[in-house]
């Protein structure tokens, strides 16, 4: 009933289904208190404050620029330089030559090779790079990140970069070569969500040295992130644009890699990181070191990027409004790794947002006090809730009839209601009478449409077949229920759990052998029960099979069947001593347990007898 209740609200597919950056976005919603909505409401507005500030500012600053364009000099550095490492020298640490910076690197068991300014790491194969990086690089936060590469092995998958959290958390800030093409972005799973770009990168031009220059805007959108190819600003294509939380968390310190693949190897050389989001013109200066200077000779012609250039790196009071915006978004991003993120049912072309399909789930009169369990379950269970005494009726009524009079779910992809006065009326009753489910089953089975009914065997749903198949052979276990009482986590509610004492892969299958369990399932269960009856103590084959019988059917050895498997025992101990004969290795797949002394014969015809009243479809059969 927990699985159902939680499908109801996830429309996620699993990861397993779609190979690595290709799962579809899940939608959302967050699930936030009152004070957690009103502070990421004032954030936002303090954002979007602030983001008007600098347009603003940049009208009211423009004469500075204007003089301090007059005067420029040729500039040889850019500013907010965090990490520089010039890749020379293998050995385990990499020393970083940004001044005053503390961000060093490691590439343990790396080699150099020639590079595109002297020397260049050699990475891939389980060589890496790492760094213990003091910026997230996340999509709320702006950053650059800049590098020469030589992709060596073009037919291999190759992770350029990839930022994670140093617990390996599921999100991931990336940027891959696969194989044609260059993508980059973030992604994370529970629930998948991503913001991803891509662009067609030439397999002959990967082969050679390419400068490759990855900026992010910090406006959490596909669009805010950019991706330079040899100094130019490429046209991406935006492959997925979602990411309602961030991807990589502000602590622990997020790691930075380079070079991760199995199968390719990469050169990398010159590495830069910014903690900030460069202008055109400063990463055509990273390429070729002389960028801004032949810009600066025509100021007329380069007006535009020359504004961008002076208010991102220059201006003094717009860099101090954008240290407020960058510590504006770091606040909106640890208040948003504090909320609650459930996956919620798909929007199939309706206006309204994940978060109000959601919220229309519960009424408005008792949504606001819902703040403990106690007030969720007296709301669960109040007269006036319109979902779970008919979703209990309906259940009850399907195990009588075959069929709910709802035939799938509730809600808002519920489909028609057969009988809905009906299902209203028991309902209402159900509740007017304290919920008494006696007296509801009585008074379905005594009305006439049950007993008009001409009902036609179905089977029990898979999760009370999977429960019939453990309990039948021994192998259900239930630990018991541990309260506010429990000295061991007094703070959590343990609830009843159904835990297999084997260990096996119980998913549903169309091919097993009466298509609703895996066929692993039943030769392990019936291997158990095997297990079971022959170190009994029970005098000889036929109490074993009395006990055996009555187990599995409920009938005594006056049924006629009992005889039948007997002999069918007999038979089969004798065919499978036959074919043994010379080889006693031969029948002993699934092995004899430890500690049971018994002939391979006779294990095997146990173990097919067993086998054949496990896979009886009339076990799982309600009449």
């Amino acid at each position: 009933d927990l699985e159902t209740l939680s499908s109801f609200f996830t429309s996620s597919s699993e990861t397993g289904n779609y190979p690595p950056g290709q799962m579809p976005n899940a939608p959302t919603a967050l699930l936030f208190s009152e004070s957690q909505k009103q502070a990421l409401e004032d954030s936002r507005r303090q954002i979007a404050a602030l983001e008007e500030k600098i347009a603003l500012n940049k009208e009211r600053e423009q004469p500075a620029f204007e003089a301090w364009l007059a005067q420029a000099e040729k500039i040889s550095e850019i500013p907010d330089l965090i990490g520089l490492f010039h890749c020379d020298a293998s050995g385990s640490t990499l020393s970083n030559q940004a001044l005053g910076e503390k961000i060093n690197g490691t590439a343990p068991g790396t080699i150099v090779a020639p590079g595109i300014h002297q020397n260049a790491l050699v990475l891939g194969q389980g060589n890496i790079a790492s760094f213990e990086s003091s910026v997230p690089f996340q999509a709320r936060r702006s950053w650059t990140i800049s590098f020469w590469a030589r992709i060596l092995d073009l037919d291999a998958s190759v992770s350029l970069l990839e930022c994670k959290d140093a617990n390996q958390g599921t999100g991931r800030m990336f940027f891959d070569y696969k194989p044609g093409r260059l993508t980059a972005g973030w992604e994370r799973d529970g629930p998948s969500q991503s913001l991803v770009i891509e662009i067609p990168f030439d397999t002959e031009a990967a082969h050679s040295w390419n400068h490759l220059t990855l900026s992010c805007n910090g406006s959490n959108t596909a669009e805010g992130l950019t991706l330079y190819l040899n100094g130019e600003p490429t046209s991406a294509t935006i492959k997925s644009d979602k990411l309602s939380t961030p991807a990589i968390p502000n602590d622990p310190v997020p790691l930075l890699t380079f070079g991760v693949s199995k199968t390719g190897n990469i050169l990398l050389d010159e590495l830069h990181l910014y903690d900030r989001c460069l202008t055109a013109i400063e990463i055509q200066h990273l390429k070729a070191q002389e960028g801004l200077w032949q810009t600066l000779q025509e100021p007329q012609e380069n007006h535009a990027a020359l504004t961008d250039y002076y208010f991102s790196s220059i201006s003094p009071s717009t860099r101090a409004i954008r240290q407020a915006l960058e510590e504006a978004r770091t606040k909106e991003n640890q208040l948003l790794s504090q909320i609650i993120e459930i996956p919620v049912l798909k929007n199939d072309g309706n206006s309204s947002t994940p978060q109000k399909i959601f919220t229309n789930l519960f009424p408005p009169s008792h949504a606001p006090s819902l703040s403990n369990r106690l007030e969720l379950a007296q709301w669960l269970t109040g007269p006036d809730h319109p979902l779970t005494a008919r979703v209990f009726v309906n259940r009850v009524w399907s195990h009588f009839f075959g069929a709910g009079l709802v035939a799938d779910e509730f809600g808002l992809r519920a489909s028609h209601v057969s009988q809905p006065e009906l299902l209203d009326w028991l309902a209402r009753d159900f509740v007017d009478n304290g919920w008494d489910l006696k007296r509801l089953c009585r008074t379905i089975v005594q009305s006439s449409t049950y007993r008009q009914s001409r009902l036609h065997p179905h089977p029990l749903p898979r999760r009370t077949a999977h429960d019939i198949l453990l309990s039948v052979t021994g192998t259900l276990e239930t630990p018991p229920i541990r309260g506010l009482g429990s000295s061991e986590e007094p703070w959590r509610y343990h609830f009843l759990s159904r835990q297999p004492k084997l260990t096996h892969d119980w998913r549903l299958t169309s091919d097993s052998k009466n298509s609703m369990l895996s066929s692993e399932l039943f030769s392990s269960s019936a291997q158990h029960l095997a297990h079971e009856l022959l170190k009994s103590g029970l005098e000889d084959d036929r109490a074993r099979m009395r006990a055996l019988f009555l187990r599995l059917r409920g009938q005594d050895e006056t049924h006629p069947e009992f005889t039948i498997l007997l002999e069918l025992l007999e038979i089969q101990k004798k065919s499978f001593e036959d074919q043994t004969t010379g080889n006693r290795e031969l029948l002993l797949e699934p092995e004899i347990p430890d500690g049971l002394d018994i002939e391979p014969s006779h294990w095997a015809a146990w173990l097919d007898i067993c086998s054949s009243l496990l896979e009886d479809p009339n076990l799982f059969i309600r009449k």
